[in-house]
């Protein structure tokens, strides 16, 4: 049995205890629209979430439109995406406001500050890579030499 049959087999049982189904539905994804084409076909009536992060998109619109004039028996639903304020509580998706301090307390850092930064994580990184190499030449060696597997002295 492929997998097309066997989706259908499990939407026709599904079928069998309710006539209504819920699809989250991605807007003009492969995959949502196949599995809308599947079960509007089945269902008398199936109810599509669209979660947006940022609302009425123009790219999207037309996909939403499509789905509800295309099947008759489709409803799309718009319904903001849970982690919707999460994001707009970390600063993405509105819109700037000119005398918003910023989050290091309304000081600009300038490019040496930044670059330091940069060098500090870079450092951080090839310290932690050359304790890394230690251990395993210690290791190594210990194994070598059949010492003790531990890489610590005891």
């Amino acid at each position: 049995m492929n997998k097309y049959a066997l989706s259908m087999q499990i939407i026709r049982s599904i079928r069998e205890k309710t006539d209504t189904a819920v699809l989250y539905y991605s807007a003009g994804g492969k995959d949502g629209i196949a599995l809308l084409d599947m079960l509007a076909g089945v269902f008398n009536k199936v109810i599509c979430y669209y979660m947006y992060l940022i609302p009425d998109l123009d790219h999207v619109q037309p996909y939403i439109r499509w789905a509800e004039n295309h099947y008759k028996n489709v409803e799309v639903r718009q319904i903001e995406h849970f982690q919707r304020d999460y994001y707009i509580s970390c600063g993405f998706f509105r819109k700037t406001e000119k005398n918003r301090r910023n989050r290091a307390g309304g000081k600009r850092r300038n490019r040496y500050q930044i670059r330091l930064q940069w060098y500090e994580g870079c450092r951080w990184l090839y310290e932690a890579d050359a304790l890394k190499e230690v251990c395993e030449v210690r290791l190594y060696n210990r194994q070598r030499y059949g010492l003790s597997s531990r890489i610590v002295d005891e």
